[in-house]
């Protein structure tokens, strides 16, 4: 799938959102889904706040942006809402807010940029799966790694105690790296063969053999189905003729 092809069919879904949420009796279905949309705006609420100086006030929007977090997947699972729509959406959103905690932080803890930009590779990892229509999918590494990701943002949204945040960040970073690796890995298996799959001389020289014993069938169907006058290698059988012996 292309980008086109996927910009398309997220334009034909948002388009059947709009139109549940127009129509009476449909609106709930897009519940989850506002709320996911609400994480968007987190950087708008939360950066500003923290760049005034009112660390406690940029704390309190953390976490009431993190609870929709838990809020939209409940409710999708529990009244049976969930979409395509959604599920990406709230990967798109995850990252941006965990992007937003990082930045955040980053304005006491500078050293947080770092896990900024390996978040930001695996986020480009998986749009590029995503891209090519292999459906990307979180390995057991990732998922250790988004707890720690959560939890480095709201720490560093919170203290700028270095002997706190930088232990999170530094193995929050390995976690990262570890991760990356996971994935390039997994996603480089998905493309190769498998044993079973690859061609072996065995194989190759069996299916020659099948091939050349159609063929042969084949040839063999087609010459019997030849009228006899019209073929040339089947001659017809002429009655023997009596030799006269020669006079004397």
């Amino acid at each position: 799938m292309t980008a086109e092809e996927l910009i398309s069919k997220y334009k034909e879904e948002i388009e059947e959102a709009l139109t549940d949420l127009k129509t009476p009796g449909q609106r709930h279905k897009q519940i989850p889904n506002i709320l996911t949309f609400c994480r968007l705006l987190s950087p708008a609420a939360i950066i500003p706040t923290a760049l005034s100086g009112n660390s406690k006030a940029a704390a309190g929007l953390a976490a009431l942006f993190g609870l929709t977090d838990l809020a939209d997947g409940f409710i999708a699972r529990n009244w049976h809402l969930s979409s395509q729509l959604g599920a990406d959406l709230d990967a798109l959103t995850d990252k941006v807010f965990v992007a937003t905690l990082l930045l955040t932080g980053s304005i006491n803890n500078p050293y947080l940029l770092v896990n900024t930009g390996l978040e930001g590779i695996i986020a480009g990892i998986n749009l590029k799966e995503k891209v090519s229509n292999n459906s990307p999918s979180s390995t057991i590494m990732g998922k250790i790694k988004t707890g720690a990701i959560f939890a480095l943002g709201g720490v560093g949204v919170i203290s700028n105690n270095q002997e706190i945040v930088l232990p999170i960040a530094i193995a929050t970073t390995v976690l990262q790296s570890m991760t990356i690796a996971s994935y390039i890995k997994k996603y480089d298996t998905k493309k190769q063969p498998s044993k079973e799959e690859l061609p072996t001389e065995n194989n190759l020289l069996n299916e020659l053999k099948e091939e050349r014993k159609f063929l042969l069938e084949e040839l063999q169907n087609e010459q019997a189905n030849v009228p006899l006058e019209e073929n040339p290698s089947i001659s017809e059988e002429k009655p023997l003729q009596k030799v006269k012996s020669p006079k004397k």
